[in-house]
């Protein structure tokens, strides 16, 4: 890769706290959507959920435990989110 050129991450991932959780949904969210990342993934450890903000397709949706993390940008991800935190 040349000097310059740069890539676009397909999703960032996330591990949020009460201490910085602002931040990482209105801040770092604006950051990457505008830097071309196509999906933010936000880790909440105390809540055991994820919150998968789809920038390409404008959808928002959060998935507790005993469910399963399906991304709009890699359709073939499939996660139980009970595993994210066992």
């Amino acid at each position: 890769m040349g000097p310059g050129r740069r890539t676009h991450a397909d999703i960032a991932v996330e591990i949020i706290s009460r201490t910085n959780a602002e931040y990482d949904r209105k801040t770092k969210a604006d950051t990457y959507q505008a830097m071309g990342v196509r999906e933010m993934w936000l880790v909440d450890t105390e809540k055991q959920e994820v919150e998968v903000r789809s920038f390409e397709a404008g959808k928002n949706v959060t998935y507790k435990s005993g469910e399963i993390l399906r991304s709009e940008v890699l359709p073939k991800i499939e996660i139980p989110v009970s595993s994210l935190f066992a």
